[in-house]
């Protein structure tokens, strides 16, 4: 029985220590949504699910506007907790079956699944709507809206990184047009842009 227990409780520890490698390698530690590393994987899973029946996703890039002016001001624990309100505010406006994560800083990324380009549209319009307000996180009151870059498969990349990268590029020049209206955007992935961007 002594053996039994030493055997079980060692296992159950094995386990608990693989799980926690698992969060550390495919989790942001912040706001505990899947991180680069694991939406990768989810890319590459999706591409090859989709590849078979013929079929299409999308890449949404979000960038959080003001988010280091608020770590500046506010300092991190504040930013943490607006992170996670945004997390939640963006997992609430979109389908159970779509991947959220963050890719990093102020950088978040949705992997969709079977979608017409309308609903990605009027998705995109949504969220920039819906940040469209002031926040208030531990009783501070500031305003962030975002922006969103958009790429699909396989128009727009037939393997992960070049998803990635178009959808960051539509992200770069959504950020550049909303600088000149003063107004968030979004932008779908063309080749001009690749080019207005490079020049």
């Amino acid at each position: 029985i002594g053996i039994f227990e030493s055997i079980t409780s060692s296992m159950t520890s094995d386990v608990k220590y693989s799980k926690y490698l698992e969060l550390l390698a495919y989790y942001d530690d912040v706001i505990r949504l899947p991180n680069r590393n694991y939406i990768s994987e989810v890319i590459k899973d999706r591409i090859e699910k989709f590849k078979k029946i013929n079929s299409s996703f999308w890449i949404m890039f979000i960038e959080i506007r003001n988010f280091g002016f608020i770590n500046e001001i506010f300092g991190h624990t504040v930013g943490d907790e607006f992170l996670k309100s945004v997390s939640f505010e963006i997992k609430k406006a979109i389908p159970r079956e779509w991947i959220l994560g963050r890719f990093g800083g102020d950088e978040l990324v949705i992997v969709t699944t079977c979608a017409k380009k309308q609903v990605i549209i009027e998705k995109s319009l949504e969220l920039i709507n819906r940040f469209s307000k002031n926040w208030q996180v531990l009783g501070k009151t500031f305003f962030a809206n975002i922006n969103i870059g958009i790429a699909g498969y396989p128009d727009d990349g037939k393997n992960v990184s070049e998803l990635l990268k178009n959808a960051e590029a539509a992200l770069t020049w959504a950020k550049r047009r909303a600088r000149d209206v003063r107004k968030s955007q979004y932008e779908l992935y063309s080749p001009r842009i690749a080019e207005y961007i490079l020049n």
